[in-house]
């Protein structure tokens, strides 16, 4: 019986070069069902990675599974195959609100924030103006 892999779950994979890594699920559970791969990103244990911009701190406790803080690094998405991920290796998942953390994370990362949108939107405009004002100009 395969395992589901669900969003939001902190796994221990190896990687090809045989070191073992930790990573956070973000892909959505759809994706995860029907997909031969998962889309990923990675943890560390390097707490002064915390500082980095797009990283989130993940507790160690029961729950994720993790026996020390972690810091995950959303400026390092990436896909693995989903023949890494079992209930061998599942370490724990993220509660709610570390859930929500995740989300927001994702958004600023990909740039799918509100903010982030009216600032396209402005540029856009602005773009399309000033091509106007050079076809006037000519």
């Amino acid at each position: 019986m395969k395992t589901s892999v669900r969003r939001g779950e902190i796994y221990n994979c190896q990687l090809a070069n045989g070191a073992e890594q930790k990573f956070l699920v973000i892909q959505n559970d759809i994706g995860n069902k029907y997909c031969e791969s998962l889309i990923v990103v990675p943890l560390t244990k390097n707490m002064r990675s915390r500082r980095l911009l797009f990283s989130l701190v993940i507790e160690g406790n029961a729950i994720s599974g993790l026996d020390q803080d972690h810091v995950a690094l959303f400026f390092h998405i990436r896909t693995l195959n989903k023949d890494r991920f079992g209930r061998h290796n599942r370490l724990g998942w993220l509660d709610y609100h570390a859930l929500q953390c995740m989300d927001a994370m994702l958004e600023l990362s990909l740039g799918l924030s509100t903010l982030q949108r009216l600032e396209t939107r402005f540029n856009h405009v602005r773009r399309a103006s000033d091509a106007r004002g050079r076809e006037i100009a000519r």
